[in-house]
């Protein structure tokens, strides 16, 4: 198996018992195909799930937060150049003004380029 697969799964192992549909919402991430989104963005895509019967409504906020704690997504401020993930950052609470970044560890196992 290879890394990316390995992590892939690891994430989703760690997080089914929260998130049932983690495999679900990792496969959006797949379809934006975007390194750097924004919430309004991930949203969108979400809803459109959700309406389509993919995956069952919950709030995106605690989604999110929930990724940002287990450190698939960061924040990409404005003015550094660095990320903010929460395993560099233990004090690090996601900041909903700014785009997120997804953890380049997941790039080549959800195929964003």
């Amino acid at each position: 198996m290879l890394f990316r697969s390995y992590l892939r799964n690891e994430l989703i192992d760690v997080l089914h018992p929260v998130l049932p549909e983690i495999a679900k919402i990792l496969e959006l991430f797949s379809h934006i195909r975007k390194q750097y989104l924004s919430i309004g963005e991930f949203s969108d895509v979400y809803s459109q799930a959700v309406k389509s019967g993919d995956i069952p409504e919950r709030k995106v906020e605690a989604i999110l937060k929930t990724l940002f704690l287990f450190s698939f997504i960061g924040n990409q401020p404005r003015q550094i150049t660095n990320q903010i993930f929460k395993y560099k950052s233990p004090e690090a609470n996601l900041n909903f003004k700014e785009k997120i970044c997804v953890h380049r560890g997941y790039y080549n196992a959800l195929e964003i380029f």
